[in-house]
């Protein structure tokens, strides 16, 4: 397998266009897959099964995969093959049966491939599946084969955190790990890519972790020592892939010196094939997974395919079988501020029987929606879908502070329901109470704050009755420093 992979340090954000190639007559079967494009700034996979040149019947002699940015930058790949090594690698754009130069010539080496610069009409052909590979030596070529998605592809985006401060200031470090786990029905082995960013001063290893960030070493990814970086990629067998799959991996970057560290759980979402070999996407940050499961009018069943939505994380689009007919569009959208909700937004082109699952990944609920077969859908703009928001922060007490120049402010706008805090930095003796002085019974609530001695602090009572409540320093009536009103709600009664 051949792999070629570049990433760009922007600090936690990582963009990747995939493609693989499957050579010569050997086609990926429809397991979930996802697409991931440049237009959408995020991966884009392909496997590539190196046939032999001479007998495009006989076994596979190999694999490859190619890992491109999304942004056209350099990349990097590795290939496995049995037998003796090739010793060149030519990249066409069109068959290679068609004449001409190959676009690239690259020594083959050890299988690692360095790719620079690539342009931007390379990208398009690639986009397109009109780019070729073929493996040669000693001047015969010994496989080729056209550009084809993988079976399989699952990304995952984990963000780090945890005890690691960074030095001068006392900020914690954090840090953000893209794994891409790459899987074909041809390749007994999983291709597993990396790339970690994190301002973890002095790191010195970062480790995949199992079941926990002070679980079992299960891979280590530390090569390279103090960068702010960490990527390449790894092979790992079935039971590695499943436990990424199901959320059993922690990344793990440490500074040992310190006895500090970042980690996150790896997977709690999977953009692609997930655990149930299902076709999923992440929205809102990697927290909601969503599937949609079809039966369409010849009874073939399968789960849709995702688009991934990139730095949209909003929204994604779906098609069934056909890669140029979407039949699904799907938001979830962040209502939380306005009703404290997580809304879904969804509708269809398509009068197909299937069901739609979004599960909120951090609570584990779920809602499901039906359409039934025959019948076009409505849209559906679920705006209660799911009461999972994060707890509202209080809001701040209204404050009104006694200083040695008299009251701030002077004038002060509430909400119904709410107490004002009243602070006392004059230095000396006050008791702010309600108008009309003595009898304080415009707006009685107003008097619980009491006798505050320099440096005390006390509450009103609750402020129910919009309306507007004057006030005064009942121990020196006469200070106009010390005036001044509550407006509660509109201020009208």
């Amino acid at each position: 397998m051949m792999i070629l992979k570049t990433t760009h340090s922007l600090k936690g954000v990582v963009r990747f266009t995939w493609v693989t190639f499957v050579l010569l007559g050997v086609a990926t079967a429809g397991h979930a897959q996802v697409i991931i494009g440049n237009d959408f700034d995020t991966p884009d996979g392909f496997i590539t099964i190196l046939n032999s040149a001479a007998d495009a019947q006989a076994p596979p002699i190999g694999n490859c995969a190619i890992l491109f940015p999304a942004d056209q930058g350099a990349g990097f790949g590795d290939c496995q093959v049995t037998g003796a090594p090739p010793d060149t690698i030519f990249i066409w754009v069109g068959p290679p049966a068609d004449g001409g130069t190959p676009a690239l010539t690259l020594p083959y080496g050890d299988g690692t491939i360095q790719i620079s610069n690539p342009s931007a009409h390379f990208y398009n052909e690639l986009d397109n599946g009109n780019v070729w590979i073929q493996t040669g030596r000693l001047g015969s070529i010994v496989g080729q084969g056209q550009v084809r998605r993988p079976s399989g592809l699952s990304f995952s985006r984990t963000n780090l955190s945890g005890d690691q401060r960074v030095p001068p200031n006392p900020t914690m470090a954090t840090g953000t790990c893209d794994v891409l786990l790459f899987a074909d029905d041809f390749i007994s082995q999983v291709r597993l890519f990396y790339d970690c960013s994190h301002d973890v001063p002095n790191a010195t290893f970062g480790q995949f972790r199992n079941g926990s960030p002070g679980g079992n070493i299960l891979l280590d990814f530390g090569n390279q020592l103090g960068a702010e970086r960490q990527q390449g990629v790894l092979r790992v067998d079935q039971t590695i892939f499943n436990d990424f799959l199901n959320g059993n991996i922690y990344a793990v970057i440490d500074e040992s010196f310190a006895g500090a560290r970042i980690a996150g759980q790896v997977g709690t979402c999977w953009n692609g094939r997930d655990a149930d070999n299902k076709s999923s996407i992440c929205l809102q940050e990697q927290r909601f997974k969503t599937t949609v499961d079809y039966v369409n009018a010849e009874l073939d069943s399968g789960s849709a395919v995702p688009v991934f939505p990139g730095p949209n994380d909003e929204t994604g689009l779906f098609y069934f079988q056909d890669t140029n007919n979407f039949e699904l569009l799907l938001k979830v959208f962040d209502g939380c501020s306005i009703n404290d909700h997580f809304w879904v937004f969804f509708a269809g082109t398509t009068n197909a029987e299937f069901t739609v699952t979004v599960t909120d990944t951090q609570t584990g609920t779920t809602k499901q929606y039906f359409n039934p077969p025959g019948t076009l859908p409505q849209p559906i703009q679920d705006r209660s879908a799911f009461a999972t928001c994060p707890a509202s922060s209080p809001s701040p007490t209204p404050t009104l502070t006694l200083t040695p120049a008299g009251i701030t402010p002077s004038g002060l706008q509430i909400s119904p329901g709410q107490q004002v805090l009243i602070v006392n930095q004059s230095g000396v003796t006050r008791m702010l109470q309600s108008n009309p002085h003595p009898i304080h019974t415009e707006c009685p609530a107003l008097n619980a704050a009491g006798v505050l001695r320099p440096g005390e602090s006390g509450l009103t009572g609750t402020l129910d009755t919009e309306r507007t409540c004057g006030f005064h320093d009942h121990l020196n009536p006469f200070d106009s420093t010390v005036r001044g009103q509550i407006i509660v709600g509109s201020g009208q009664q």
